[in-house]
């Protein structure tokens, strides 16, 4: 017996040890390159946020579109450093922590195999790793609401009190920081609506789950006035704006993204491929675990195991695809918290497989074409080159120099760079004036005699460049210059 003890001992420290050793791989690529890329806005909009006093800050984020805690974290994180990297390492720390977390989902639903693949998969994830180097609130919605299903399932598992204020304090923690939490509450209430109506003895749990959903409700209760006046003065407009109601295909497209991330054009055809083949396959192979063990109280069965990965995937989803359809809200980016579940999905496919040279030799392939696109977010820039733009402007300048951005909030990521060096006229006049534009920028721009038009063509702000158009026929052209992602940079001399 002794002997059996130490053997399942030295087994499970084994397991833990492979844990550990995919989490410092997780760690090693979300922290390696962290300041290679320039800020793009939204991070910029998160530093120029996060360096208010608090109160100030919460007061903004109510006339925003997103809750304050992800701000008011970073406020505090600030006391490291404000530079790229320095910034970028709170959502780099809150991506690795979710690695460990989907394993202890993945065992605690199916077995140890299912967990660490995984968690092997989130932390090679190219989707995850890119909202895990970015300076917003994206990979902390993600931490939080994965230890918020974690928790969940060991108040299934009667683990008591420590669970249910776990449950309780990170599902609040995460409606702070982004309304797609939501969610992940309704998806949750769903399931345990399912538990209770297709086994009895389930039903005892609701002693702890109610009062759950109430303590929750409770406390986000000081912010629900702040979001039915956000919903209903049309927060998030820029969706609909830029993006649009989606169409039923976006759901293929955010499966792709899912798989090799956000740069698939610069995937090698032949891994493009054979990723969404791998992983259609074990997605569709994830049924066949649908067997064995039944259900206990510490435990759910395979069956129910199975459901809870797939509604923690596609009541998600599906939501926000319908809400979109009258109000558009689905971008790509605010469904970082739901890809866990469809890694789980996939990690059981290829562990239910029951050769283990075919299931790990699965596993590893997986776990190589996501390896592709670890390789391509470090090689390839994708930001907005804000960097080079301010360094150019701010080496070329001259006294009397004024900068005007079209979209004007262009402003915060131009201004992390220039450090005030050059004066900045802000937001351009767009939608241009019906007449009398020529009388408004002789206003904001007297006593400059050169203006540096930073434009961002196709911009919904402006489609068709007329504010560009416009300039040209006032002021001299001097030069045009063109950046990544930014756009086009124009010099005009103001004074004739």
């Amino acid at each position: 017996m002794t002997y059996l003890k130490l053997h399942d001992r030295s087994r499970e420290d084994i397991w833990m040890l492979a844990v550990a050793l995919i989490t410092a791989m997780a760690a090693l690529v979300r922290f390696y390159h962290l300041g290679g890329e320039s800020l793009w806005l939204d991070e910029a909009t998160s530093l120029f946020l996060a360096r208010m006093e608090l109160r100030e800050m919460v007061g903004w984020t109510a006339v925003d579109i997103h809750p304050p805690f992800y701000y008011s974290l970073l406020h505090y994180w600030l006391a490291l450093g404000s530079s790229e990297g320095a910034i970028r390492a709170l959502s780099a720390l809150a991506g690795t922590l979710t690695v460990p977390l989907v394993y202890g989902i993945g065992r605690s639903l199916f077995d140890r195999a299912t967990g660490l693949a995984g968690a092997l998969l989130l932390a090679l994830s190219p989707f995850h790793l890119w909202y895990s180097q970015e300076t917003r609130m994206y990979a902390l919605l993600a931490l939080l609401t994965t230890c918020s299903a974690y928790c969940m399932l060991e108040l299934l598992r009667g683990k008591g009190w420590p669970a249910w204020v776990g449950y309780v304090l990170t599902t609040s923690l995460s409606l702070y920081t982004h309304y797609y939490a939501f969610f992940i509450v309704l998806f949750q209430n769903l399931f345990m609506a399912y538990l209770c109506l297709t086994d009895s003895q389930w039903r005892r749990t609701l002693g702890g789950w109610i009062p759950a959903q109430a303590a929750v409700s409770l406390c986000f209760a000081p912010w629900l006035p702040v979001l039915v006046r956000q919903v209903s003065q049309g927060g998030g407009g820029w969706v609909a704006r830029s993006l649009g109601a989606p169409p039923i295909d976006v759901l293929v497209h955010t499966a792709m993204a899912y798989i090799i991330g956000m740069t698939r054009h610069w995937y090698p055809s032949l891994a493009r491929r054979a990723a969404y083949l791998l992983f259609g396959a074990c997605g569709a192979l994830a049924s066949l675990g649908v067997r064995k063990r039944e259900s206990s109280q510490a435990r759910l069965s395979n069956t129910q195991a199975l459901v809870f990965v797939v509604a923690y995937l596609v009541v998600p989803l599906g939501t926000a695809w319908v809400l979109s359809q009258w109000k558009p809200m689905y971008a790509m980016r605010y469904l970082l918290p739901f890809l866990p579940a469809f890694l789980l999905l996939v990690a059981r496919g290829a562990t239910v497989v029951r050769w283990p040279w075919v299931r790990w030799g699965l596993v590893v392939l997986l776990a190589l074409t996501q390896a592709v696109g670890v390789f391509i977010n470090v090689r390839e820039a994708q930001n907005p080159d804000w960097r080079s733009t301010a360094a150019y402007v701010v080496e070329r300048s001259e006294s009397g120099d004024v900068v005007m951005f079209s979209p004007g909030w262009n402003v915060k990521p131009f201004d992390y760079y220039a450090q005030g060096v050059v004066d900045v006229y802000g937001d351009a006049p767009v939608p241009l004036p019906e007449e009398g534009l020529e009388e408004v920028l002789a206003e904001h721009l007297a006593g400059h005699r050169r203006l540096w038009l930073i434009h961002e063509p196709g911009h919904y702000t402006d489609p068709e460049g007329l504010l560009e158009q416009e300039l040209d026929s006032l002021y001299s052209r001097l030069g045009a210059w063109e950046y990544r992602g930014v756009g086009r940079v124009v010099l005009y001399q103001i004074e004739r």
